[in-house]
């Protein structure tokens, strides 16, 4: 729906999605916002605005090598680390949602 209903409605909680991995269409998250609206008991959601989060991952790579030792016995390790972060956006969408007010029951598809 495009647009607030004609019907009474009272705003019950507030229902969230948002990616965790991959990239998903708008269309997909959108229809994830309608399911978990649904799932709540809700008899419709309105859209607010988008629900976007900044996530970053560390990793870290360590490498070690042991050599004899250049003089005399024992052995040399040497060790050396490499870190790489990545950082993007996890895209999502929060929304309202509504219970009917009146007794009319929802139009199928509506």
């Amino acid at each position: 729906m495009a647009e607030r209903p004609a019907r009474p409605f009272v705003e019950v909680g507030l229902v969230e999605v948002q990616e965790k991995r991959g990239n998903y269409s708008a269309s997909e998250l959108m229809e994830a916002l309608r399911s978990r609206a649904g799932e709540a008991g809700c008899d419709g959601v309105i859209f607010l605005g988008d629900n976007d989060a900044v996530a970053s991952s560390t990793s870290t790579r360590v490498n070690t090598t042991t050599a004899p030792a250049m003089t005399g016995t024992g052995s040399t390790t040497t060790s050396t680390a490499n870190t790489s972060t990545q950082t993007g956006t996890l895209n999502g969408y929060r929304g309202s949602c509504i219970v009917y007010s009146d007794a009319t029951a929802a139009a199928p598809g509506a």
